[in-house]
């Protein structure tokens, strides 16, 4: 029985350890965490340390397109007020005498501008083709239409001689032309916007027994 005894205080006596170790490390732990506060609040008396739990961040939903892309959207139309502030009175500014300027524009007395036509060039005969005609060709009774080319300058003189461009198939006629396109004819240039130009002209000449 005494055995027992002695068993049962060394088993109380472990118990008895035991519960003093874990008092004195919870003893341990509590001045530990008193020392962090007070440190803490020596180093920032105002501040104080809340911990929040973290927040996941919020998805923004986004906005649902629509099935026509034209489609338009409904604005509210602006609602104007039922006192309308009223305008300032415009102020007239009086014109300074000094500052103003008079333009005045000329029209002049000259008319409408007046639209000169060209004219050709023109010839006068001073004496008949029949004066030329040779005595030869009417004995042999020749007789024919000869075309002769011209060509004078602005003063109206031939610059170069005529020339048969259709002759009448007798030598003497053709010649004949010639001779009195040269010596019987006088030349009124021709002009362009009334001014004199030189100029070129083809003619018949007309040989025939009468």
């Amino acid at each position: 029985m005494s055995a027992q005894v002695q068993h049962a205080s060394m088993a109380s006596g472990r118990s008895l350890v035991f519960m003093a170790i874990v008092a004195l490390h919870a003893m341990a732990i509590s001045a530990l965490m008193a020392w962090r506060i007070a440190e803490t609040r020596s180093r920032d008396p105002d501040r104080v340390l809340i911990d929040w739990p973290e927040q996941q961040p919020r998805e923004i939903p986004r906005p649902v397109a629509s099935g026509n892309p034209l489609e338009k959207v409904a604005m509210p139309m602006p609602v104007a007020p039922a006192n309308p502030l009223p305008f300032p009175e415009e102020q007239v500014i009086p014109a300074d005498p000094a500052r103003e300027v008079s333009v005045v524009t000329s029209t002049g007395n000259a008319g409408p501008t007046e639209v000169i036509a060209d004219t050709p060039l023109r010839f006068q005969a001073v004496r008949p083709a029949d004066d030329y005609y040779p005595p030869n060709a009417i004995r042999m009774e020749q007789q024919g239409t000869v075309i002769v080319r011209t060509c004078v300058d602005a003063a109206g003189l031939l610059v170069e001689a005529p020339r048969v461009v259709t002759g009448s198939r007798f030598r003497a006629l053709d010649d004949a032309a010639i001779a009195w396109a040269t010596g019987a004819l006088r030349f009124t240039p021709a002009t362009k916007g009334g001014v004199a130009v030189g100029a070129c002209k083809e003619f018949k000449v007309n040989f025939r027994l009468h």
